[in-house]
């Protein structure tokens, strides 16, 4: 049950989860914050239970008015972002609300956000978008009056180390094949189908990652898909329509006939074994897998959309043709790209200076 559907208004630190609320308590343990969850009662004991049980319990420790204006400003900020950035940024501001709960709005200094950043030291790419969004946040918080300053201005994160792997035919086959049969025997699975098709529409239709992992029956016509991308439909709203070419219907129908094996109706083209859509960590879980068994490091199937826009220009489709299929509003955003998957390739021949 989420926190919208209960009856009744939860106290601070109070949060629903798996049909239970908990005391939540943040402790700070060498520098990092950890969080202590306290089971209360169920849901449907309903809000005298949890009362007393968090009498039973402990009271919320003091706190500052920092958790309540985060409430206020995810209803800013929130209903304008796509729907998977929205959970994502509204796991993170429960997160913030929790780490600088005793703190008023006014107060928190850039050692404040360091300390609060460096649990996430060894994950610096999270500490970063963690940094991002408070900084987003204390911009709203000064446009309020709440605040003069913004202390993540004066805070500086390494960036994170990055392992950069580049699509190429040769690696496209060999993830495309460790997918298939991702078992001891080498057995071909229904699931190693629907990823491998997952796989093979995300180059065919070079959309986003989130468009083909959530594309449903109903986006199928005769002729083409019609996609409305998550990214833009609240700012360009751009409606796309992909042809369906024989590929493409090659790799609907695979899909289809695991779905037949399997037994399941579901209206999304990929979709688990429970009839559902894979979830992002899902599918990066299963590409990061195969990228290991045939000893592939820094598999990411969110490049793939930059893969396909390159092998579209190499086969001669001109900037406009694959800036209008990717869906970009700017032709230089389709160059960025392209650019991102090519390998340079130096053609300076040089010789050895002569003596003398």
């Amino acid at each position: 049950m989420k926190r919208s559907e209960i009856s009744f208004s939860l106290p601070r630190g109070v949060r629903p989860k798996h049909g239970a609320l908990y005391l939540v308590e943040p402790l700070k343990l060498d520098g990092k914050w950890l969080y202590r969850w306290h089971r209360l009662c169920k849901i449907t004991d309903g809000e005298a239970a949890l009362y007393t049980a968090l009498g039973i319990v402990k009271a919320p420790p003091p706190a500052g008015n920092f958790a309540d204006t985060i409430t206020e400003f995810k209803k800013h900020y929130l209903p304008e972002r796509a729907l998977t950035t929205r959970r994502e940024a509204e796991r993170m501001l429960d997160i913030i609300a929790i780490g600088f709960s005793d703190f008023n709005v006014n107060e928190p200094e850039p050692a404040d956000v360091i300390d609060f950043c460096d649990q996430f030291k060894h994950a610096r790419s999270a500490a970063r978008h963690y940094k991002a969004l408070l900084s987003t946040f204390f911009r709203w918080a000064i446009s309020r009056r709440l605040r003069k300053d913004n202390p993540c201005a004066e805070v500086w994160l390494a960036k994170p180390t990055r392992k950069k792997m580049i699509w190429t035919p040769e690696v496209f086959h060999k993830i495309r094949s460790a997918l298939l049969t991702h078992d001891s025997g080498g057995h071909e699975l229904n699931a190693g189908v629907m990823l491998q098709c997952y796989l093979d529409l995300s180059f065919l239709l070079y959309q986003r990652a989130t468009e083909i992992r959530l594309l449903e029956r109903a986006q199928i016509s005769d002729d083409h898909i019609r996609f409305f991308p998550t990214k833009t439909r609240g700012s360009s709203a751009i409606e796309l329509d992909v042809e369906i070419t024989p590929e493409i219907r090659a790799v609907l129908e695979r899909a289809a006939a695991a779905s037949k094996r399997m037994k399941v109706v579901c209206r999304f083209v990929i979709h688990t074994g429970g009839g559902t859509a894979f979830t992002r960590s899902g599918i990066y879980s299963a590409f990061i897998r195969a990228g290991q068994r045939v000893g592939i490091e820094g598999i990411n199937p969110k490049s793939l959309r930059s893969f396909a826009a390159t092998a579209g220009r190499k086969q001669g489709y001109s900037l406009e043709e694959l800036q209008a299929g990717l869906g970009h509003t700017t032709i230089g955003t389709t160059e960025k790209y392209i650019r991102k998957n090519e390998i340079r390739r130096s053609n300076v021949r040089l010789k050895l200076p002569k003596s003398g």
